[in-house]
């Protein structure tokens, strides 16, 4: 059985959202479990002032900030990137009542789900998939390479190479212009 629970002090529009959502997630395989030291699902009630992170007491918890807005802002990436950051989400769900949600992922992926038949159950449907997958990423080092490779081989002199070609054609750009998205630090 997955557990979630709601984080935060939600506005008293995002409330009913948070419910609904709950409600729709109890219906696809959820339990809520406000006490869970280890839940699948956070849901993360932030506001503008106050986009304050819930602290993971577990490897494999997927937070879903969700963050109430009067209307959607132009520029989605510029101005809800923060938020998403600040509050140490996996993706950030921008709700505008009587309109839908927006959701921002950390990758820059963002789509909507308008309101409607359906709206709350389309949003679990969304979170779900990704709250119950399991990315649990425990690299071994070792730190006993073989002398002989402590200066590499052909193989990594060789993407070496590559790598400072690529960088000369200007081919290695950041994932994303975070400079753009993010204020510089005060």
């Amino acid at each position: 059985m997955w557990e979630y629970l709601i984080h935060g002090e939600p506005t008293p529009r995002l409330k009913p959202f948070l419910e609904g959502v709950g409600k729709a997630l109890e219906a696809q395989g959820f339990r809520y479990n406000p006490e869970s030291e280890a839940p699948n699902l956070v849901l993360n009630a932030i506001t503008p002032e106050n986009p304050r992170p819930y602290r993971r007491r577990a490897q494999a918890t997927f937070v879903a900030s969700v963050l109430e807005l009067p209307e959607f802002p132009q520029d989605p990436l510029r101005e809800l990137y923060p938020y998403l950051v600040r509050a140490l989400s996996n993706v950030l769900l921008a709700y505008v009542p009587g309109q839908g949600v927006k959701f921002l992922t950390l990758e820059l992926g963002h789509y909507g789900e308008p309101e409607g038949e359906g709206f709350y159950e389309r949003v679990a449907a969304r979170l779900r998939p990704i709250a119950c997958s399991r990315l649990v990423i425990n690299n071994i080092f070792e730190p006993d390479l073989e002398p002989e490779l402590w200066q590499g081989d052909e193989l990594t002199e060789s993407m070496y190479r590559a790598g400072k070609k690529l960088k000369e054609w200007d081919l290695l750009p950041a994932p994303f212009p975070i400079e753009e998205i993010l204020p510089p630090r005060t």
